[in-house]
């Protein structure tokens, strides 16, 4: 396989294109018309020494590398099977994917130029040599409230953007930890919240754009994973303030197989970082390759049941979900890496999973039921049902079609059957009525904005003398450690916010019995199931955990950094303490379908 990688600012020098503009005369015509001035001038010669500045910057590069890409494809006669490019350089590998034509994406580079270019009082600096969690640790720990990381470009290469002063005060912080310390010059704080004006105009000129879905995998700076269907514009807009996961984007096309990464465009910027990611990191493992194009359902398994189990019906579940199908869980906004995001979710599941099974049996669930999982998520829980009862066949039913990508390869890999994993929604699956005997609905019905209606669609697919189970968070009373980190209140206040900001209701634990009656549940039962770190130990909390989501709850102002900060040294200092506490609690509830 092949990657087309495509440079960002900071690849120009006057002189890039030279061979270009006269071969392909079109395209240069084109450029002249929308800019208003001769791109082949402003690249050669740069008579008003413009090249260097982000409005002329960002439309030359982005016309060098698409004149360069017209070039490779001239003389290979080949496309990629993916492309990537840095902060501007993405714009080039949608191009290259057929997201937009030429003059569109040229214009839109112009815009985003323009914009940010204006976002004055900033400015960015390079720290090389460390580990870019510990750059994190310090930024945190530091009082340097306006830093915050915009590029990712190697492990040990991170380039910090926040207000100017404080880019040429926190030099003696991280030389002080050993790292070499080079402010970049730019015209400003690129890729972090101060680009917050520029992102909501930009937002708002993307509207006047009709774009197309990618006919190549691009993978987003946003995310480190490919455009999911319908979020272009959103991902395009979001760029602009948040930090380019270069290092973790390469690492997700290592993990997908053999892969070749070709540079398209001036200079060998990309390349370099390339070769130094595959020298310090490994691939991400079990990279999960999505389709452009969702189909409306998926069947992970064609295969037969044991004869113990019943078949379930082949449906057609919904394309379009209801208009109320609102949720305010999305993996690919929640936390600052959605590889981590996964990850974190593994070690949630492992977490509690012992507790979990002894209540799903206490609650009735034996071998050879049907069973249906409502937000199947990767598929951990799916995977533990199937080891765990032999007989048992599982429909898993998940929302997000990244979800179900990352579920289908993940099981595929375990050698399980007996399983479906479709994509549709518990508000509205589409699933026969009377088709299940157990069901699970773990960490989902927190984010839905009509709960009763959603327990009121598990109850109807569930058979009569069907049980289901629900488990949600209570986020009032959740972590709680000795020695004591007040500062968690405020973090979990934070998240709080945010959720209900968006339609979720975060401490709905307590709410669990009353919300099962009014779904029609008969024969409820509602309990506690808690984690405590001297039974399970620290490692499994470590992994449930992290600072993800806490950094996405301060870069989008509903967390201070300096408690964000404090709970992070505290947490620390915690762990040094031999006697130290964790303890962690979610809510079941479980009724009958009579």
């Amino acid at each position: 396989m092949i990657t087309y990688v495509f440079p960002g600012q900071g690849s120009q020098f006057k002189g890039m294109g030279e061979e270009l503009f006269d071969e392909f005369p079109e395209i240069t015509a084109k450029a002249d018309e929308v800019l208003g001035y001769s791109i082949k001038e402003l690249c050669l010669k740069d008579p008003y020494r413009q090249l260097g500045q982000t409005q002329y910057t960002q439309p030359a590069l982005y016309t060098v590398n698409v004149l360069s890409y017209m070039k490779k494809l001239k003389v290979t006669g080949r496309k990629p099977d993916y492309t990537a490019g840095h902060s501007l350089g993405e714009y080039c590998a949608l191009f290259a994917a057929g997201a937009f034509s030429f003059e569109q994406g040229l214009r839109l580079v112009q815009r985003r130029g323009q914009l940010m270019s204006q976002a004055a009082g900033g400015g960015m600096a390079a720290v090389l040599g460390l580990h870019e969690q510990k750059v994190v640790e310090l930024l945190l720990t530091s009082g340097f409230t306006s830093l915050e990381v915009a590029n990712f470009n190697t492990p040990t290469q991170i380039v910090i953007s926040g207000a100017k002063e404080d880019i040429g005060e926190a030099a003696s912080l991280f030389e002080s930890a050993g790292a070499s310390y080079v402010p970049l010059n730019v015209s400003g704080a690129f890729h972090s919240r101060n680009m917050e004006e520029a992102r909501a105009s930009f937002a708002q000129y993307l509207e006047l754009f009709t774009l197309s879905e990618p006919a190549i995998p691009v993978i987003s700076n946003v995310y480190a994973r490919p455009y999911q269907p319908g979020r272009l514009k959103q991902t395009l807009s979001e760029q602009i303030t948040s930090p380019v996961k270069w290092t973790e984007s390469v690492r997700y096309l290592m993990g997908l197989g053999a892969m070749d990464f070709v540079e398209v465009g001036p200079g060998h910027v990309l390349t370099k970082l390339v070769e130094k990611i595959r020298q310090q990191a490994g691939p991400l493992a079990a990279a999960v390759s999505p389709q452009v194009q969702q189909p409306a359902v998926a069947v992970s398994q064609q295969i037969q049941p044991p004869a113990a189990v019943a078949v379930l019906p082949q449906v057609q579940l919904q394309a379009e979900p209801p208009a109320d199908d609102r949720n305010s869980y999305d993996i690919h906004s929640i936390a600052e890496d959605v590889g981590k995001e996964i990850e974190r979710l593994r070690g949630q599941v492992d977490l509690f999973w012992g507790k979990e099974l002894k209540k799903y049996k206490e609650y009735g669930l034996r071998d050879g039921l049907s069973i249906v999982e409502f937000g199947c998520g990767p598929g951990y829980v799916t995977e533990k049902l199937l080891r765990h009862f032999p007989a048992c066949r599982v429909t898993g039913i998940e929302f997000d079609p990244y979800l179900v990508d990352v579920a289908r390869s993940y099981l595929d890999q375990t050698g399980l059957d007996r399983y479906h994993i479709m994509q549709g929604s518990i508000m509205g699956c589409a699933m026969p009525s009377n088709s299940f005997d157990f069901a699970v609905i773990r960490l989902v019905i927190e984010h839905l904005p009509d709960p009763v209606a959603a327990i009121k669609e598990v109850h109807r697919v569930l058979k009569p003398g069907g049980v289901a189970v629900f488990i949600d968070n209570d986020f009032e009373m959740h972590i709680r450690t000795y020695p004591h980190i007040p500062e968690l209140k405020d973090l979990y206040d934070a998240y709080c916010r945010k959720r209900e900001s968006e339609g979720g209701m975060p401490m709905i634990g307590r709410q669990l019995p009353v919300l099962l009656k009014a779904g029609n549940f008969e024969n409820i039962d509602y309990d506690v199931i808690c984690a405590h770190n001297h039974i399970v130990g620290d490692e499994l909390f470590a992994k449930s955990e992290g600072l993800g989501i806490p950094m996405k709850l301060v870069r989008e102002g509903f967390l201070d950094s300096k408690v964000l900060g404090k709970i992070t040294v505290k947490w620390r200092d915690l762990m040094k303490d031999a006697d130290h506490v964790i303890t962690r609690q979610l809510y079941i509830s479980s009724g009958e379908k009579r």
